[in-house]
């Protein structure tokens, strides 16, 4: 149908020995060395990504191009880029303690547990962050998603979606805070893209001006609500996705940005501005009907609820939204 196309190529670079394949089983027998080399592609033609209708060519060229290059160059090249990233920031904690640094990290959470003292292995922790990050973030890409670049499944948990209920905005907390202000274009050209999607959702859903985005998104704009209402209903997503664009702008003063997210800001605090209701025994504004995600209450009758009038999770979304839109007003 409608589907998308995708190609997954491997070749083998073997030193003596010999190479066959049987069905899908790849066999390597009596090899001094050997490198594979994987390339894949897609015909996706959204808002990132190759831009090709064609992957089966372009992953044989690339493939052809890697295959002239040594393992050492290879292996140069890729230390290379990743340290252009990963050396803006450090973090020591406490003396090293050798001992605990040589183990497996496995052993090192187990001994934390039982009350060890390895203060390194939270900067461990705070790298491995950024490693995800740099390895799955880059201007021109989809931006990382749930499971993301390490899946193995065709069909992959979540169906390897974008959650906007925490999941997207953790991937890129080390973002700002670590120098790698540059890796949230994927991001933000996520944000963009769901405009266009969000402002029929808003319409149709809500009556509402502006553009909305709930938990679940995809490559393909979804915005509407999706699967249990006791988390897929919550309507908080654009509001958060909008925090990464004033955020990356308080920490890169760039007006250029501003001037491009502004509208996407603007456009957002007005589908809340129309979704604001009176709170009956307080008269405070507040976002209704909403939820918070997975955060489920009990009515007076003791039934368990989700859906409810202003949750204290969105009201500071929104808040948080309505103050920075305010005081960053372009002529």
């Amino acid at each position: 149908g409608k589907g998308v196309r995708y190609v997954a190529r491997v070749r083998v670079l073997n030193k003596s020995g010999e190479v066959s394949v049987d069905g899908n089983v790849l066999r390597l027998r009596k090899a001094d060395e050997v490198v594979l080399l994987i390339t894949a592609g897609t015909d996706y033609q959204g808002f990132a990504g190759r831009q090709t209708k064609d992957p089966l060519a372009v992953t044989l060229k690339e493939l052809n191009k890697a295959a002239s290059k040594s393992y050492d160059s290879l292996r140069k090249a890729h230390v290379a880029d990743y340290q252009k990233y990963f050396r803006r920031a450090s973090l020591q904690l406490g003396p090293v303690n050798s001992e605990a640094a040589g183990k497996p990290t496995p052993e090192r959470i187990k001994a934390l547990k039982a009350g060890a003292d390895d203060p390194a292995l939270a900067a461990l922790y705070f790298n491995f962050g950024r490693y995800l990050l740099i390895s799955s973030s880059r201007p021109g890409g989809l931006p990382p998603n749930l499971q993301g670049i390490w899946a193995e499944e065709i069909h992959t948990p979540w169906t390897g979606d974008w959650h906007l209920d925490m999941n997207v905005q953790m991937n890129y907390w080390p973002a700002e805070i670590c120098n790698l202000s540059d890796l949230t274009q994927p991001l933000f050209a996520l944000i963009d893209s769901l405009q266009g999607p969000g402002t029929k959702t808003a319409h149709d859903y809500y009556d509402a001006r502006g553009w909305v985005a709930h938990v679940i998104t995809n490559p393909w704009g979804f915005t509407s609500p999706g699967e249990a209402a006791s988390w897929g209903a919550a309507n908080g997503g654009s509001a958060w996705l909008c925090q990464h664009l004033y955020d990356h702008y308080l920490f890169t003063r760039d007006r250029k940005f501003l001037q491009w997210a502004y509208p996407i800001l603007k456009g957002s605090a007005r589908f809340y501005a129309d979704t604001l209701i009176e709170e009956p025994t307080h008269q405070w504004l507040v976002v209704a009907p909403a939820n918070s995600p997975e955060n489920h209450f009990q009515t007076a009758n003791g039934t368990d609820a989700c859906i409810c009038m202003g949750p204290t999770m969105l009201q500071q979304l929104v808040r948080y939204l309505f103050t920075d839109r305010k005081s960053t007003r372009l002529n």
